[in-house]
């Protein structure tokens, strides 16, 4: 590769992680303003109980009130998934590693095979860091929103028995915002599982198939290390045979 080429693919390069680190940064605001949004109502929360126990002596609507919003802020919660930039980060580790690529062109080819094995074991380890965080968010999230119902149904049953009101509207109306929390809740739940099935099972395949990649890597590494012509052109060869044969099965 000549100098010039060299330094404008460089330098494009190097622009577009410009580009995508600000556009990570962009979506990690977004992040940190729905953790605190769901922070503070949580917070809202136990203030607006406080205040109906303490003020108004209204004990069983403070409790009803601040489970709604509680189950509000779930959904601030899971918006923090919705804005976790996992694609840009894939493409901010290709070109970051694309960029490494071109640093060791020039390079003797034990040197260029070791890179390479290097390189690629770091891609391992940030992509597993990077997916491990991601599904525990998700399976914390589905498992808070679980309890959440199990709360919801709690709380109406024990208001009904424990503090029997007059009325009958008024049990019916805690049996029903009792019902609808907690299958609101489960229903979020639902869905943060589903999700994190989901992923173990991509994360699965994507494993699979970088650990032939590693393979071949290291297979790359060992190969160059033998200094005959011939002899690492053979074992090259059979090398090739051997993965497409595993492949195949």
């Amino acid at each position: 590769m000549s100098k010039n080429r060299y330094e404008f693919k460089r330098k494009f390069l190097e622009e577009q992680l410009e580009r995508l680190n600000r556009e990570r940064e962009e979506f990690s605001k977004k992040r940190r303003y729905y953790i605190s949004t769901a922070l503070a109502l949580i917070g809202l929360a136990v203030i607006t109980y406080i205040v109906f126990f303490k003020i108004f002596q209204q004990k069983e609507t403070g409790i009803f009130v601040s489970l709604s919003i509680i189950l509000y802020s779930i959904f601030f919660f899971s918006k923090v998934i919705q804005y976790y930039p996992r694609d840009i980060e894939q493409k901010i580790f290709e070109i970051q590693n694309e960029i490494d690529l071109l640093s060791i062109d020039d390079t003797s080819l034990e040197e260029r095979a070791e890179k390479l094995f290097r390189l690629h074991q770091l891609e391992l380890k940030k992509y597993y860091d990077q997916t491990l965080i991601h599904s525990r968010l998700i399976f914390l999230v589905g498992i808070f929103s679980i309890f959440a119902g199990f709360i919801f149904i709690g709380v109406a049953f024990y208001l009904i028995f424990k503090h029997p009101v007059n009325a009958f509207s008024e049990k019916v109306l805690i049996g029903v915002l009792g019902s609808i929390g907690a299958i609101l809740s489960n229903f979020v739940a639902v869905i943060f599982v589903k999700m994190y099935s989901e992923t173990i099972k991509s994360l699965t395949e994507f494993h699979n198939r970088l650990v032939i990649t590693h393979y071949l890597h290291f297979g790359n590494f060992l190969v160059a290390k033998i200094k005959d012509d011939k002899l690492r052109e053979n074992t090259l060869s059979r090398l090739a045979e051997n993965i497409t044969t595993n492949l195949k099965k």
